[in-house]
């Protein structure tokens, strides 16, 4: 897991080979209007998801782990948290990893650690960061975002 915000971003851009083409794509999209839905950088090895959404209270936390892509996450407005567990520590799985939608679920309780997301925030999180992203900070808001998923490696 890595917490940064836009400007800071480029200096992460050597940590995987497909990282420099994604970052130059989501700032791309962040200084465009927003345009909800999937927008296709480099076919499936790189896309970005804009979404936009209210936050929740956070309570019983779904928590979604990936073993194929890598996300990067910026936040372009409201404000929302998100938890994120190691893999590892998960113990209520409720939806076992499902490779056609590249995704482990579970609920959990327990105490993670939290990132606090503004406008700016981006959150890279790898296979081993479960997240429950979408938890309200101090009242409901709507919130917009670009997540880019990265493929770790090719698959075939």
């Amino acid at each position: 897991m890595i917490q940064t915000t836009l400007q800071e971003l480029t200096r992460f851009s050597t940590v995987h080979p497909r990282f420099q083409k994604a970052f130059a794509a989501l700032q791309q999209l962040a200084a465009e209007p927003f345009v909800k839905g999937r927008h296709d950088i480099d076919g499936e090895q790189i896309f970005i998801n804009a979404a936009e959404y209210d936050t929740k209270a956070p309570g019983d936390l779904l928590y979604a782990a990936h073993r194929k892509y890598i996300d990067v996450m910026l936040l372009l407005s409201g404000e929302e948290q998100i938890h994120v567990l190691p893999v590892s520590k998960l113990t209520n799985i409720t939806a076992p990893y499902d490779d056609a939608g590249d995704a482990l679920l579970a609920k959990e309780k327990q105490l993670s650690s939290v990132i606090q997301m503004e406008p700016g925030t981006v959150a890279i999180l790898f296979p081993e960061d479960a997240h429950a992203p979408g938890m309200m900070t101090h009242q409901s808001c709507r919130v917009r975002k670009l997540i880019a998923k990265v493929m770790i490696e090719s698959h075939k």
